[in-house]
C-alpha cells in the first residue's frame, strides 16, 4: 500500500486517522527493511566474489557483535 492510497482511504472515511498512522508506520518500516536487506546482500556478494571486501566484512561483523546488534552469529 502506498501513501496516496492510505490518504485516499482516510479522506473517504474508510479508515480512521489512527489506522492511517499505523499503515504509514508499517509501510515505512518495510521500506527500511528492504534497503537493509539490499545492503546486506551487496556486502555478501562482494565478500563472496573476494573483491578485497572480506576483511571489511569481518570487521563489520565483529563490530556488530560487540555492540550487541548480532546475537548468536
Amino acid at each position: 500500500m502506498n501513501r496516496r492510497r492510505v490518504f485516499k482511504l482516510l479522506a473517504m472515511g474508510r479508515i480512521t486517522a489512527a489506522e492511517a498512522e499505523r499503515l504509514m508506520a508499517a509501510w515505512q518500516a518495510s521500506r527500511e527493511n528492504g534497503w537493509i536487506l539490499l545492503g546486506c546482500a551487496g556486502v555478501a556478494v562482494m565478500a563472496f566474489v573476494n573483491t578485497g571486501a572480506a576483511p571489511m566484512v569481518q570487521h563489520l561483523v565483529h563490530a556488530l557483535r560487540v555492540t550487541g546488534w548480532m546475537h548468536g552469529v
